[in-house]
């Protein structure tokens, strides 16, 4: 299990990384997974969302997104300084502190660190996809980013009305892992499951909409699988 250590050193990899792209990789590339974006605009969302979630954290109050630069310098300066804010209200603060989040109770602060390493661990394969380039989350991240979807994502879908419960139990299985994580089913559901195998990093990205179901093989009924991926369980 990943601890609070780990999803500091995530967000400091992960970001060095990132902010490597900002410096030297071409700004007007087109994000392929967010329509009508650069990679201009992908790093002023991180910088939004650095500050959005940062203020959470240390106010434990809902914020507002902010502005964030546009050229180069200024940019990597403002995004350099958000992922520094986070680790740093990351250990500043009570990881237990009530605080104000969109997760399952209970709310508390130790929330925001684990969804800011997992937002910059996707958006950061999206950086990488704009300049031609593969990338792979690593396993034991992604695996928990699977778990996040599944614990924290899919409920509050469910729970506003905007996805359609499965009428039977959908496994992912990462290969190399004994893992196994259930996406929640109707509670009547009954039938047999249907099981997505793939790479952690490819079954995550898989449930942010990152690559096609044709990159994972499917156990069990495929078209239930497809059109409930198709609703969107992530944001």
């Amino acid at each position: 299990m990943l601890t609070d250590d780990d999803f500091r050193n995530i967000i400091t990899d992960a970001s060095q990384q990132f902010a490597e792209l900002i410096e030297h990789g071409d700004l007007d590339a087109t994000v392929s997974a967010c329509p009508g974006w650069t990679l201009t605009e992908l790093s002023q969302h991180m910088c939004r969302t650095q500050r959005w979630a940062n203020h959470a954290l240390v106010t434990g109050e809902l914020g507002e997104h902010t502005e964030a630069p546009h050229e180069r310098a200024e940019l990597l300066a403002y995004f350099n300084e958000g992922a520094h804010l986070i680790v740093e209200s990351s250990i500043a603060t009570d990881p237990q502190r009530p605080t104000w989040s969109f997760g399952p109770e209970p709310r508390i602060a130790k929330f925001w660190t684990r969804r800011q390493a997992h937002e910059i661990m996707v958006h950061l394969w999206d950086a990488y996809d704009s300049q031609g380039k593969s990338y792979e989350v690593p396993s034991e991240i992604a695996i928990d980013g699977i778990s996040e979807i599944a614990e924290v994502f899919l409920p509050m879908r469910l729970r506003r009305g905007t996805i359609t419960p499965l009428p039977q139990k959908l496994v992912l299985a990462p290969i190399g892992s004994d893992a196994r994580i259930e996406l929640a089913a109707d509670p009547s559901a009954a039938g047999p499951a249907v099981t997505i195998i793939g790479s952690a990093s490819d079954l995550l990205l898989l449930l942010w909409g990152r690559v096609p179901l044709s990159a994972v093989e499917i156990d069990g009924d495929a078209h239930l699988a497809q059109e409930f991926l198709a609703q969107g369980v992530s944001p």
